[in-house]
């Protein structure tokens, strides 16, 4: 009976067995691309200057993942106290929050990154960019501030609903972000003439990756409303949604830098042996004016 309640089922179909084996395989899917990936990390990644965009490689791969793994640790230890007065339980729902909000801004900063990329030769659009990006993290800061506040306020291990004024904060800043980063692109298409049915992306250059970005922001953003919902009464599926939410950001920020690293190793000059030693992933200054068409 304590199982049940501490891993919960949906409608008593699902078992806890089952439910705890879907928050298990977002882990292992997270550490067998790691697996699968390594040797392009290793070619493209390693080498080279250390820069912003490799910060956020590392973080996205490694620190998430992790944090993915203390997470069921510390799942664990919360399932068995399950409604007991504990100090650690609190802290508990402290670190998911903010390893969450960072598994979102290192996804969020790879899109910001690409789209201020594909948006070089517009100092307006990158300018815009760069406020928008700089004020969403802000908000969203103060958004896992009030949920962290919230959740520090608990004494027993049971079920924790976040703090709605700051779910609602973290979405904005969110939402804003995505729609700077889909207004500019737009901008773009419509200044060079293009049909909107031939609309390009910031990752129109590698489309797979960018169909695999898009449908990880899909799935995490489903993954995230379903942790939400079911916090406060099914605890299992809830961990198990939060898993999968980490996997996904992970595994599609790391991809699209890899793609992206890819791309700029394409572009290097064949007869410069050393070249690839020396190359990064191109970024257009913020302040080139020279390059502004707008």
């Amino acid at each position: 009976m304590a199982t049940t309640i501490a891993t919960g089922s949906v409608g008593g179909i699902v078992s806890p067995q089952a439910v705890t084996f879907v928050s298990f395989s977002a882990l292992a899917v997270q550490a067998w691309d790691l697996i699968v990936h390594l040797g392009d990390e290793v070619e493209y990644i390693w080498r080279g200057k250390f820069t912003l965009i490799k910060v956020v490689y590392f973080t996205a791969r490694y620190v998430i993942l992790a944090g993915h793994c203390i997470d069921q640790v510390l799942t664990s230890h919360h399932e068995k106290r399950m409604y007991q007065a504990s100090r650690i339980c609190p802290a508990i729902y402290i670190y998911k929050s903010i390893v969450a909000v960072l598994a979102l801004k290192m996804f969020e900063m790879v899109l910001f990154l690409q789209g201020y990329t594909y948006n070089h030769r517009s100092f307006n659009a990158k300018r815009l960019l760069f406020i928008v990006f700089s004020l969403t993290s802000t908000i969203q800061t103060i958004g896992l501030v009030l949920i962290i506040r919230k959740l520090s306020k608990s004494t027993i291990c049971a079920p924790q609903k976040s703090s709605n004024s700051g779910m609602a904060i973290l979405a904005i800043g969110a939402g804003v972000f995505q729609l700077a980063i889909l207004s500019t692109t737009v901008a773009r298409n419509m200044a060079e003439g293009q049909p909107a049915s031939q609309y390009k992306s910031p990752t129109s250059s590698i489309p797979m990756e960018g169909e695999l970005a898009t449908g990880a922001l899909l799935v995490s953003s489903i993954s995230l409303l379903l942790y939400e919902c079911s916090r406060e009464d099914k605890i299992g599926v809830s961990n198990a949604a939060y898993a999968w939410f980490l996997a996904c950001l992970s595994i599609a920020a790391t991809r699209l830098i890899l793609e992206m690293a890819k791309v700029a190793a394409a572009d290097l000059p064949p007869e410069d042996p050393h070249a690839h030693d020396e190359a990064s992933i191109p970024l257009v200054p913020l302040s080139d004016p020279t390059q502004d068409q707008q």
